[in-house]
């Protein structure tokens, strides 16, 4: 673009003349005027871009549109949608650089918006420029039926600017006023909407009523709420997901374990594998010599794994099926083996175990069986100054500012780290054990008292929770894996809750707790976690 066009950079530098904004507070601000019946008294309005005068912001803008095409209405509304303050800009701008030029055309407007559309365009270089008291509102103000702008014989008399000013600036007070009170009606009714949002969703998500986590689940005869599942179906959609678990040696070499080394428990067996992912499970299971596996999922995966299934030349021993696992139809009334890689962060993170419960209640045979077939949960008390210190403390300075509204949010949540097995300050203490497929779906919601009988003296800052694994009902050949900090460790890693306070302690001391963990009713794949520790209570989230 060529240097003349005072649209370009050096252009502007040379506009030195346009004064910078006033302050807001000062008595001389020009958008503030008290006596405004004096303002435009015998003023005309001067052209912008020659050195004609008009009697009128409308008369000239009528001129304008039809000697120049450029038609002010069109520009602010339609091209550039431009609020008060952006006219405001663009006539200041247009002023400064344009005057004894021909005016820009729209593209030129459009493609540098960034040079007029500037704060400092907001104090008028021309003293009571009666344009910038012209209210373009509704076109058909200004417009005749054939598109002329339309004129009051009283504007375009003797005397007319002062009068036309005055009603404008009423004008415009009342329209500010009008805006004023429409926006408050606006948030008003945004506000209500929100809160209406939020007491029917805690009607539908009462926590004194149990209602499946699945979406698909149905209870009592009742379709219970369709809780939003899809993001996280969505997750396992996603090959990076099942090459964590899969690269997981300590879970996927267990399962196999369980499976082929107990390989006279599943042969000529009708197996379902709940929540199948890529299959894997599966195809043990059919190495193994199972008859038939019937493997579900309800996410995207599903369709890989019929491709993994075809490939590896298992397409007549399985059966994939896509679907909630809640919601699909079995080609067989009854299996005899039900497999499921259910668990989730301090084991019922996700609940997915609700949804093996439901396929053991619906279609196990009486003598058949569920592996993994038991489960307990431990927790072990812990101090780490570098992990307290990287999720905890540094936000007590960070870059010389303290943070503590932040640091009291961290707290409240569960994390999900690999801990050093020299953190652990205590016995471990077992607060949950599960028996599949006797324990009821309302069960895993448990309370548990406990005593840490400390091993080190030091601080106590946080409590670790892990699970054990055992595949063992019935088997030739038990298989167990924990996840606990002192072994290899699992994409489960263990889960920290960091103590508001740390404690001091000493060999011997015994640390008396309890813990209810359960359900976040508002979330039911998440879990919310309450815990006493020597009588100081505090809640965490797992989300």
């Amino acid at each position: 673009m060529s240097n003349n066009n005072p649209l370009s950079a050096s252009a502007l530098e040379q506009s030195d003349d346009v004064p910078d904004l006033i302050d807001a507070d000062s008595d001389k601000d020009w958008s503030d005027e008290e006596d405004c019946d004096d303002v435009g008294q015998n003023q005309v309005v001067n052209c912008i871009f020659t050195e004609k005068s008009f009697p009128s912001a409308k008369s000239y803008f009528l001129n304008l549109k039809s000697t120049q095409g450029f038609d002010i209405w069109n520009i602010v509304h339609l091209e550039l949608s431009l609020d008060f303050f952006g006219y405001v800009k663009l006539i200041n701008f247009l002023r400064s650089s344009y005057n004894g030029k021909a005016p820009p055309s729209i593209k030129e407007l459009k493609e540098n918006r960034e040079i007029w559309d500037q704060e400092k365009y907001l104090k008028p270089v021309v003293e009571d420029d009666l344009l910038l008291q012209f209210m373009i509102d509704d076109e058909d103000d200004y417009e005749n039926e054939d598109g002329s702008l339309h004129l009051d014989d009283s504007m375009l008399s003797n005397g007319g600017p002062k009068d036309d000013v005055t009603v404008l600036q009423k004008k415009l007070r009342i329209s500010e006023e009008e805006n004023k009170n429409l926006r408050m009606q606006l948030q008003e009714v945004s506000s209500r909407m929100n809160e209406m949002k939020s007491f029917m969703k805690g009607v539908i998500m009462k926590g004194d009523i149990y209602r499946p986590t699945s979406a698909c689940r149905s209870q009592d005869g009742l379709e219970e709420e369709e809780f939003e599942d899809s993001g996280y179906f969505g997750t396992y959609s996603h090959h990076d997901i099942h090459a964590e678990m899969l690269q997981d040696t300590v879970r996927t070499k267990s399962y196999h374990d369980a499976i082929m080394l107990n390989s006279d428990r599943f042969k000529d067996k009708i197996v379902l594998d709940v929540g199948c992912g890529t299959g894997i499970l599966s195809m043990f299971a059919a190495k193994a010599g199972a008859k038939h596996v019937y493997a579900v999922d309800m996410s995207e995966i599903a369709f890989q794994a019929m491709d993994i299934v075809r490939e590896n030349d298992f397409n007549n021993k399985i059966t994939v099926i896509k679907g909630c696992i809640e919601e699909v139809t079995l080609p067989v009334a009854k299996v005899d083996i039900i497999i499921s890689e259910w668990m989730g962060y301090f084991l019922l993170y996700e609940s997915m175990l609700d949804s093996v419960l439901f396929a053991a209640k619906k279609w196990l045979n009486n003598d058949g069986f569920v592996l993994p077939d038991r489960c307990d949960v431990h927790l072990v008390a812990a101090h780490d100054e570098k992990l307290l210190e990287s999720q905890i403390g540094h936000w007590d300075n960070v870059y010389g500012f303290k943070m503590s509204c932040i640091k009291r949010s961290a707290v409240s949540e569960a994390f999900v780290q690999v801990v050093r097995p020299t953190a652990t300050i205590s016995d471990s203490v077992s607060v949950m054990n599960i028996a599949l497929p006797n324990i009821t779906q309302k069960q895993l919601n448990y309370k548990s008292d406990f005593v840490f009988k400390i091993t080190k003296s030091g601080k106590l800052s946080f409590v670790v929770g892990y699970f054990d694994i055992f595949f063992s009902n019935g088997l030739d050949n038990n298989i167990s894996f924990t996840t606990g900090p002192w072994t290899t460790a699992t994409h489960w890693k263990q889960t920290v809750f960091f103590l508001n306070e740390s404690l001091d302690v000493n060999v011997g001391d015994r640390i008396d707790g309890s813990i209810y963990c359960r359900k976040n009713p508002k979330d039911p794949r998440s879990l919310l976690v309450d815990w006493s520790i020597k009588g100081k209570t505090s809640t965490y989230s797992l989300s």
